[in-house]
């Protein structure tokens, strides 16, 4: 940090510095301002990436079924949480399902042998 003298001498640069230094942090402020918008998707744009017809998104969120943020007569909807409910939605594999099968078998067999 800059050490400052205050005197009548140096008192405009002194304001000018203090001036630069509030509009750059304001500058960055309005600069991030808008940064989580790119992290929400509209209705169209979540039938575009989804692949489905904007009335299957309507009838999901009538439904319940799919994570939704609602303003007013705006719908929203989080990538973040989106893509959380698609994983959740994702059936496991045959290989997974048979080595959750035998993971399952050797407990009880072990938990039974005591």
């Amino acid at each position: 940090m800059e050490e400052l003298i205050l005197s009548t001498k140096n008192l405009d640069e002194v304001v000018d510095l203090i001036v630069n230094k509030v509009v750059d942090s304001l500058s960055k402020k309005e600069d991030n301002k808008f940064d989580n918008f790119d992290k929400y998707l509209t209705v169209e744009e979540l039938s575009s990436m989804l692949n489905l017809a904007p009335s299957t998104i309507y009838t999901k969120v009538s439904k319940k079924e799919i994570p939704v943020i609602k303003t007013s007569k705006k719908l929203y909807f989080s990538k973040k949480e989106i893509e959380d409910f698609l994983n959740e939605q994702r059936k496991p594999t045959a290989s997974q399902i048979e080595k959750e099968a035998e993971k399952y078998i050797d407990s009880k067999k072990k938990g039974g042998a005591k």
